[in-house]
């Protein structure tokens, strides 16, 4: 598998906002992958990579509203890896 992440925590805060994070690599010479959030609807999302191709998102739906098995895709380096945070409802 080219590219894999993993969601490490989900914390609710003030307002019904949520945030939540994990980390992503890409251990081939894929171009990215699509990450799961669990949210319906992505506020902000910031990516960090150890790459100086500096990942970064592609597609996500107008608005940042998903649909319940919507992902949002990036893109990184290859042998790229980092974290990500979302930020939503």
């Amino acid at each position: 598998m080219a590219f894999a992440y993993t969601k490490s925590s989900q914390e609710g805060h003030g307002f019904g906002l949520k945030t939540v994070c994990g980390t992503f690599s890409n251990v081939s010479a894929g171009t990215g992958g699509v990450i799961y959030t669990g949210l319906s609807v992505v506020i902000a999302m910031t990516l960090s990579s150890n790459s100086t191709t500096h990942a970064y998102i592609t597609d996500v739906p107008a608005g940042g509203v998903l649909k319940p098995n919507d992902g949002i895709t990036i893109v990184t380096g290859s042998t790229d890896y980092g974290t990500w945070i979302a930020c939503g409802l």
